[in-house]
């Protein structure tokens, strides 16, 4: 293989070989030798393809600053690009950096809310880019930060009932009940018939027996009368 590859290095077929190759022959390193070599004789996109394929495989050799620089530089040139943030995501959790997590999910979030990305397109990026910081809350016990995430998830999507039973299991177990019954007090109290509210207060009283969200939806809907 290694001959082979000297002698076709810029045939992307033998690249493709050799790298698997690689990969699967204790030989990882020399995999991303390879790519980071092949994309500096590629054109644009090859190139930031074959860049992305390296800085994950370094990120699951454990060489995260390498990788984190790569990614870095990538989402400059593509910025809100979903595979790239998704990389630069896995490699600030498997290096243990919960805050740095925490901190790239809300820069994210912020682009993406100020892009020109289209309605259903945009709400599905922030639904995914929330449940990162859920995710990166929890790791770090900032459950309130979480409860946050969840209230905005439940809004986006009213009618899943999964969802809200979720925030509704987070909130009992880790002593966010008062902040999602506040929340939500004050929703049923503005529009007493807000699916969102109705929902997240069926799913408190089922799995966290908040009897306080009973409370709220009754008290809004005696103002509705």
């Amino acid at each position: 293989m290694d001959a082979i590859y000297r002698e076709h290095g810029k045939v992307l077929g033998v690249v493709r070989a050799t790298v698997d190759y690689d990969w699967a022959h204790d030989r990882k390193p020399l995999a991303v030798t390879v790519l980071l070599d092949s994309a500096e004789a590629s054109y644009p996109e090859l190139k930031q393809k074959f860049q992305l394929e390296a800085a994950r495989k370094l990120t699951e050799l454990g060489e995260y600053p390498r990788a984190k620089k790569l990614l870095e530089t990538l989402l400059t040139q593509k910025p809100l690009n979903a595979e790239i943030e998704a990389a630069l995501a896995d490699n600030f959790a498997r290096s243990g950096d919960n805050a740095g997590l925490a901190s790239f999910y809300r820069a994210e979030l912020a682009a993406v809310k100020a892009s020109a990305m289209e309605h259903v397109e945009k709400t599905a990026r922030l639904a995914e880019l929330r449940r990162g910081m859920i995710s990166a809350a929890s790791l770090l016990g900032n459950w309130g930060d979480a409860a946050d995430q969840y209230v905005e998830l439940i809004n986006a999507y009213p009618g899943d009932e999964g969802l809200t039973q979720e925030a509704a299991l987070m909130a009992g177990a880790r002593g966010q009940r008062e902040k999602l019954i506040a929340f939500y007090s004050k929703t049923v109290e503005a529009s007493p018939a807000t699916l969102a509210g109705a929902l997240c207060w069926r799913a408190c009283r089922r799995r966290s027996r908040l009897s306080g969200c009973h409370r709220s939806l009754r008290q809004g809907n005696s103002h509705s009368a």
